[in-house]
């Protein structure tokens, strides 16, 4: 009997391999903040949209419990959390995400503002996607600006469609009689003469919002993702700022994840400043098991990946997956721009080896391997780079 009972105990506990993904990419497991009536308050005190609801998406108060945990747990630090938990956010809120018989993934990056937050979701979703059979994918991404250009726009596209409703057919001007984020939403597949002729958010951008959109894009194109911009694609408007985003399996059409910037939601929200975040959704159907102890395994990777240049940094997440599919795990603060902190990092680990990619090596498709003990380093080909680390091991 006790030798059963040892034998259970022994035995590793399963967890899903999309968490054994997602670690590779920097999100950890963690609890998510459960929705407060306060939180539920709030939101309806302050929503833009009072009966607006996306199936696919996150609902505000599901973003703002996991932005409030965040500042609670952080207090007065400014270090970026990447959060990954799975299921539904518990709480008294109008639970409006359908499972069906697939399993949710959720994924944050909270206090990242750079365009590497988005490209790192994306990544890590296509990668869990494609171990669960999805490799056929299309991203549909769009750009809705900040609280000002949002409201340019608005106004704007309202205008527009009021002066063509004739052109609406019955359905459509049902939709714009509720609101126009209904119209655009439920909407976008009728009447897409004038569709194509309505103001777009992404025409309300300012110089900067634009460049960073562009380097999201770069990112795909850098990861060969396919993608398309979709100006009908306008997410939540309760909370949603910049990107926003849906994964399409191209097999059958379905929407397979979505995500959004929320950048203004914590101070819209009651808190006391903007919280630069990023969140996304996956429905994930058959899901894989793995071992917990997989986990270990990366938590004592011998490698750490430093970036330094946008360059680098394009080609990051790449090198990421291709050190995931070897099965050598790897540490890494890749949203993280100065060498700096990404070193201070690294000497917080057990690791053994850096690997650093700054803007030379990014034009030569070269690193460098360093031994962080003793410091000699060598130039590595990045198509050696796999081999090289394999005799290390």
């Amino acid at each position: 009997m006790k030798s059963r009972k040892n034998k259970t105990q022994k035995r590793a506990k399963k967890i899903l391999e999309a968490e054994v993904v997602a670690r590779y990419f920097g999100f950890v497991r963690e609890a998510p903040g459960a929705v407060t009536k306060e939180d539920v308050r709030s939101v309806d005190g302050n929503c833009r949209e009072k009966n607006y609801l996306d199936d696919n998406l996150f609902s505000a108060e599901e973003i703002l419990a996991q932005v409030r945990k965040y500042r609670d747990d952080e207090k007065e630090t400014i270090e970026p959390k990447l959060l990954y938990f799975t299921g539904s956010v518990t709480g008294p809120h109008r639970k409006h995400r359908k499972s069906g018989n697939n399993e949710i993934i959720n994924l944050h990056m909270i206090n990242v503002s750079e365009s590497i937050a988005e490209a790192t979701l994306i990544k890590t979703a296509q990668a869990i996607l494609a171990d669960a059979g999805i490799k056929k994918i299309l991203v549909k991404i769009n750009d809705v600006g900040d609280k000002d250009s949002q409201g340019a726009f608005i106004r704007e596209a309202t205008s527009y469609y009021r002066k063509n409703s004739d052109e609406l057919n019955t359905h459509c001007r049902q939709l714009f009689k509720e609101s126009l984020y209904s119209l655009m939403s439920r909407g976008k597949n009728q009447c897409l003469e004038l569709h194509k002729s309505a103001p777009k958010p992404m025409d309300y951008l300012d110089e900067d919002a634009r460049k960073k959109f562009g380097e999201t894009l770069e990112f795909l194109e850098t990861l060969d993702i396919f993608y398309e911009i979709d100006p009908m694609l306008i997410g939540d408007p309760n909370y949603s700022t910049h990107t926003v985003f849906e994964i399409i399996n191209q097999e059958d059409g379905s929407v397979v994840a979505a995500g959004s910037r929320y950048d203004s939601l914590a101070r819209k929200y009651g808190l006391k400043k903007d919280i630069p975040s990023v969140g996304m959704v996956i429905y994930l159907p058959k899901p894989k098991m793995s071992s917990e102890k997989i986990l270990k395994k990366v938590d004592k990777a011998r490698f750490f990946f430093l970036q330094i240049s946008y360059e680098a940094k394009l080609k990051c997440l790449s090198i990421i997956d291709e050190l995931r599919h070897a099965h050598l795990p790897v540490l890494h603060k890749i949203y993280r721009d100065k060498l700096s902190v990404q070193i201070a990092a690294a000497k917080k680990t057990n690791v053994d080896y850096l690997i650093i990619m700054g803007q030379k090596e990014a034009l030569d498709d070269e690193l460098i391997l360093r031994d962080k003990e003793n410091r000699s380093q060598q130039i590595v080909r990045r198509a050696d780079l796999i081999g090289r680390l394999k005799k290390l091991k």
